[in-house]
């Protein structure tokens, strides 16, 4: 019976396949299998076994074939890039990594509400130990870093919201002494309990490191089971081990794959495993039944009484992706844009290939590989995760965390960006303004080229998220904090190197040693352009560029109502202001604010219309007096001018069509 039990899956996903007579015998021969044991066993031992030539093993061949031939042509190019090295478009969708680091800073945030929320904002408090020991080979089922102590001051914390809050209605403790759960009161925060459990599948399979196949990572675990866990907890580090792919048949053995969890999200899922978790189980058996139960117990991601399958987290992470940051993506196209901006952002020598040698181990007359698996192996850590091993992953980790916003420093530059023909990738540097010398002219060059389309990357960013507002998840305050944490830093280093004093030696930039991981330290502030714009209201920060003056204020109360009001595009207005009061700044802030919205300023004084144009114009404003007889045509093209200058007459004639 063992070779039938072994192989029936796979029958039945052939059977269709085969039309032989063979088939049909061993069809028959499953069917009866309780009657013709011996039959059976025949059968499985002449038709399904390697090395004998059989329907099942001349399928088996052609798929190997078939795959190693598909498999050896390599796939057409479908990445494309924009110059700024922020867009990357993949069959024309485009995953934007400013807004994608915002809508997943705002997926955290409505994750961690709503923990708040189902913990009825209860503050309970949680202890794990710094010597917490977790046994990673430890492979009995059951066993967990999790029940390797006590980690609240009492068991079920979550409830005792619950109980005392007669309005929650969920459970109560009868007579016998144990809990009774209300089933509807249940059904609705288990509800709730998933949403958070949808939005952590998302940030873990996101966040933490290059997005994994989603057949492996709905398979994660938080205990063993009939195959090891998945969660791993090590010296107050939270990982997530992917141990099964693809590769694992062909191989014969097993992968290990740890990725570092980003420290904010380490937080929220100790608090959902440790403290909703246990409840989610109790709600779970009352509503489902101990199968129900078991899942909670042994697998991360599940919702309503059932395992997330691969389907089903595809359709979430699609619907997500589209509310947060507006990209219509799947979970392959995200997985290929992921291992573009991997290589636009992450050095080569931070990922390079598992399988290089170190010299001692060279030095033994064995590869890096056969020694981790083989010599030195620490007791307790799981096999070929040695110290040396994890600190790579855990580097690239978190190297990736700082790409989507969740890791300790600034997101690094774009590569390409920094780095001159023929020089050293150029990283974030702690050093530059102690031991910077005389820059070349062609490292400057391309210092200069990266500042200036970060700028205008941030200005038209800027302009697209004030038209887009009501659309979009994202607000434009938010947008302009996260776009100061991008760039700042990294502007502000440039600077730094242009305007520092050149050492004694006489040193190039090319010889001093940088960090991307190291934060920014600089002698000084970036250009008013970046330092007003996040700290100050967008009006204002326009203003002070306009005139500027970075200590200018608004004139008047109703010059600052008109102008915000303008910005927002919600309704009409009618502004009535005195002589002084600040009118012009009303469609210069305007036009500056917003390159892609034509702004039409009607003056009745000739002289007043000519010297308005003539003052936007010594603003660098793209603006246009417009007059019939001095334009052929009555449109105005927007990609040359956005603030359009006619007097009354003009207004008013039908062939004005702005």
């Amino acid at each position: 019976m063992g070779p039938v039990y072994m192989k029936q899956s796979l029958i039945h996903q052939v059977l269709a396949q085969w039309w032989s007579k063979e088939t049909c015998i061993l069809s028959n021969s499953i069917i009866l299998m309780f009657y013709h044991h011996r039959r059976c066993k025949d059968i499985c031992s002449t038709r399904l076994t390697e090395g004998v030539i059989s329907p099942y093993n001349s399928i088996r061949e052609l798929q190997q074939y078939a795959s190693a031939l598909v498999m050896s042509e390599p796939r057409a190019p479908n990445i494309t890039l924009s110059s700024d090295v922020q867009t990357f478009a993949m069959h024309g969708k485009q995953l934007h990594l400013p807004t994608f680091r915002a809508g997943f800073k705002k997926l955290f945030d409505d994750v961690s509400s709503l923990v708040n929320e189902v913990l009825l904002h209860q503050d309970i408090p949680i202890q794990i130990p710094h010597n917490l020991a977790d046994d990673m080979a430890n492979t009995t089922r059951g066993y967990s870093w999790l029940d390797n102590g006590t980690f609240t001051q009492k068991p079920y914390p979550m409830l005792e919201g619950y109980m005392n809050d007669l309005n929650q209605r969920l459970c109560w403790k009868g007579q016998d002494g144990k809990l009774h759960f209300n089933a509807a009161a249940s059904s609705t925060l288990m509800k709730k309990t998933a949403v958070i459990n949808r939005g952590l599948s998302i940030l873990n399979n996101v966040v933490n490191s290059l997005p994994a196949r989603s057949t492996e990572f709905v398979d994660h675990k938080i205990r063993n089971s009939w195959r090891r866990r998945s969660c791993y907890r090590d010296q107050d580090k939270l990982r997530w081990v992917n141990q099964y792919s693809k590769k694992s048949n062909g191989r014969k053995m097993d992968t290990f794959l740890p990725v570092l969890v980003a420290d904010g999200l380490q937080d929220l899922q100790e608090t959902y495993l440790i403290v909703i978790r246990p409840v989610e189980e109790l709600i779970a058996r009352e509503l489902w039944g101990e199968e129900a139960r078991v899942l909670y117990h042994e697998y991360m991601y599940v919702e309503m009484g059932q395992r997330v399958d691969p389907d089903m987290f595809s359709r979430h992470l699609r619907s997500y992706l589209d509310k947060y940051i507006g990209a219509d993506l799947g979970v392959e196209e995200l997985r290929q844009i992921s291992v573009s901006v991997m290589r636009e952002y992450v050095p080569a020598q931070s990922h390079y290939m598992v399988a290089d040698n170190i010299v001692g181990d060279l030095i033994q007359d064995h590869n890096s590989n056969t020694s981790r698996g083989t010599y030195g192996g620490l007791e307790g850590s799981m096999p070929y995760l040695t110290t040396d091993a994890m600190f790579k992953y855990d580097d690239f980790c978190t190297r990736w965390h700082c790409i989507t916003g969740f890791g300790k420093y600034p997101a690094p530059p774009p590569l390409r960006l920094v780095r001159s023909m023929g020089q050293p990738t150029y990283t974030a540097s702690t050093m530059v303004a102690s031991k910077s010398g005389p820059i070349s002219t062609t490292a400057s060059s391309s210092l200069t080229n990266m500042m200036q389309l970060l700028l205008a990357k941030v200005t038209n960013m800027e302009s697209q998220m004030a038209i887009q507002a009501a659309s979009t998840s994202t607000t434009l305050q938010e947008f302009r904090v996260q776009s100061k944490e991008d760039i700042r830093n990294g502007l502000a280093e440039c600077f730094a190197v242009f305007e520092s004093n050149p050492p004694a030696n006489g040193g190039h930039v090319n010889d001093v040693p940088m960090d991307m991981d190291a934060p920014a330290i600089t002698t000084r502030s970036p250009s008013p352009e970046l330092e007003y714009g996040p700290l100050v209201d967008e009006a204002l920060n326009a203003i002070r560029l306009l005139l500027h003056n970075h200590q200018a204020e608004y004139r008047s109360e109703n010059q600052k109502m008109t102008i915000q009001h303008c910005l927002h595009l919600t309704s009409n207005l009618v502004a009535v202001m005195g002589t002084g009061e600040g009118k012009s700044m009303a469609w210069q802030v305007c036009a500056k604010l917003q390159p892609h919205i034509k702004n039409v300023v009607i003056i009745s004084s000739a002289t007043n219309l000519v010297n308005q144009c003539k003052r936007a114009k010594d603003m660098g404003l793209k603006a246009h007096l417009f007059r019939f007889s001095e334009n052929k045509g009555s449109s105005i093209p927007l990609e040359e001018n956005n603030l359009i200058f006619v007097g009354m007459e003009t207004a008013g004639d039908r062939r004005f069509k702005p």
